[in-house]
């Protein structure tokens, strides 16, 4: 007599389940093919953030209002003026202090009185200055805004800058402490001072102000001199000393500042101020700053992962590669699936994903990277379901090509019809239920001990059914 088979291949969900239950041979022939799905692994590689700050940035201008150039130059000056403060507006933090260059007998001498008249002050945050409304204020009053015309025949404009700074700063005034400070000298003419009687040399006053501003410490601090560079016309004069100045400050700028084949020195005999004040936009730098993290993102799909298989790599910002261990010392801890604010400075940042929590060095700051490895878990199957009650005297068992045995140690056992059962199990030799849960209905065999199928395994079962 022809034997008559059912042959059967499970796939198990989240298996993707394939049975088409063909007549093949003869009639009465059937065939199911099924196989479970392989361990998945997944790969990422997420960086640190950083945002922008709005940095501190001082400016002080000193303007000559000697008659000789005020009429012809400080109407297009102002302008110009007008034109960083419309710049500086939208991204900094920014006082903005317009002062004469001459302002009376006593102009260069900090305890002068008269060192805030005739000054103009523009501030992004009024509150920054306590006194701020004894100042000029609006960028309105600007265009209308005119100074005493003076007629000088010394002219100590670098001690005027440093009057103006000492007079002025510290919390709470123009010029802060850790600030950006930007002076510009606009004058028609040269410091006199080196070639008085009893007057400093350059490099005195080069000194002077230097240690003067040093008490406050700022990240950066430049002296830009628009001056004539040659006798052009009456009145002009070479502002050498101005130019000397500006070029011992410009030296000693961090290099990324040092952009200017000018060296912080604009020619004003040129008559054209558009591009006079490119040194002060230049100087101008918003400051990054860098986040730092103590729990990490390392995979944002809901799928089940292996914890004990994460690997994780911190990739520093010379490119070096650093494998974090899982401890709680200066390495990681698994925290399942979760949303958590990521950023311990400056906070915030919530992610959703399978989530770990960083110790001690493990800790990534900007612009630190993280190279996760995760996959799914091994999942276990303990069980076959059948459509159709078998005749167990015929029943043939495969997984992947090999045959099993019916043995209740490490084979297959028949249990009979159930209406519901988890074919997942916890692992080899243990029954417990395996979650997800896949839930069956039908004729059951138990695969026992060793015989149990996992991941990327294929099971056929063939069989004769009862009722044939």
């Amino acid at each position: 007599m022809k034997k008559v088979f059912n042959y059967l291949t499970l796939f198990l969900l989240p298996l993707v389940l394939a049975s088409c239950g063909e007549e093949l041979v003869s009639k009465g022939t059937l065939s199911d093919s099924i196989t479970t799905q392989g361990v998945v692994t997944m790969s990422s590689e997420s960086c640190s953030g950083f945002h922008y700050e709005k940095p501190p940035v001082d400016i002080l201008i000193v303007v000559d209002n000697s008659g000789s150039t005020i009429d012809d130059h400080f109407a297009q000056i102002k302008n110009q003026i007008g034109n960083i403060i419309s710049t500086v507006s939208q991204d900094f933090d920014y006082h903005i202090y317009v002062a004469p260059l001459f302002d009376g007998a006593n102009y260069t001498n900090p305890t002068n009185p008269r060192l805030k008249k005739y000054q103009l002050l523009i501030s992004g945050d009024p509150t920054t200055v306590p006194d701020y409304n004894t100042y000029i204020t609006t960028v309105e009053e600007l265009y209308s805004f005119e100074v005493d015309k003076t007629q000088n025949n010394s002219e100590h404009g670098i001690k005027r800058v440093q009057a103006l700074i000492d007079a002025n700063k510290g919390e709470g005034k123009i010029f802060r402490p850790n600030s950006n400070l930007i002076t510009v000298m606009i004058s028609s003419g040269n410091d006199t001072s080196p070639r008085e009687s009893g007057g400093n040399s350059v490099t005195e006053l080069k000194n002077q102000i230097r240690n003067s501003v040093n008490t406050l410490n700022p990240k950066i601090f430049r002296f830009i001199s628009f001056v004539p560079f040659t006798k052009c016309s009456d009145p002009f004069t070479p502002g050498d000393n101005y130019r000397e100045v500006s070029r011992y400050f410009y030296s000693n700028l961090p290099n990324e500042y040092k952009n200017d084949p000018g060296q912080d020195s604009r020619n004003l005999c040129t008559g054209n101020y558009s591009n006079l004040f490119e040194a002060v936009n230049n100087s101008i730098h918003k400051d990054l700053v860098g986040h730092k993290y103590d729990f990490w993102m390392i995979n944002p799909n809901p799928t089940t992962i292996e914890p004990n298989d994460i690997i994780l790599k911190k990739k520093t910002a010379n490119g070096s590669l650093i494998t974090l261990s899982a401890n709680e010392s200066n390495g990681f801890k698994y925290i399942g699936y979760t949303t958590k604010d990521t950023s311990y400075d400056p906070g915030g940042e919530p992610k959703t994903g399978h989530m770990v929590q960083l110790f001690g060095t493990a800790r990534v700051e900007y612009p630190d990277c993280i190279i996760a490895k995760t996959r799914t878990p091994t999942e276990y199957y303990g069980y076959v379901v059948l459509n159709r009650k078998p005749d167990v005297s015929t029943v043939k068992v495969e997984i992947n090509g090999n045959e099993i045995p019916q043995s209740t140690t490490n084979g297959w056992s028949f249990e009979g019809y159930m209406d519901t059962i988890n074919i997942k199990i916890k692992g080899p030799n243990n029954y417990n239920e395996g979650e997800p849960k896949i839930i069956k209905s039908g004729y059951v065999l138990k695969l026992n001990g060793s015989a149990i199928y996992s991941n990327s395994d294929t099971i056929n079962v063939y069989y004769r059914p009862a009722d044939l």
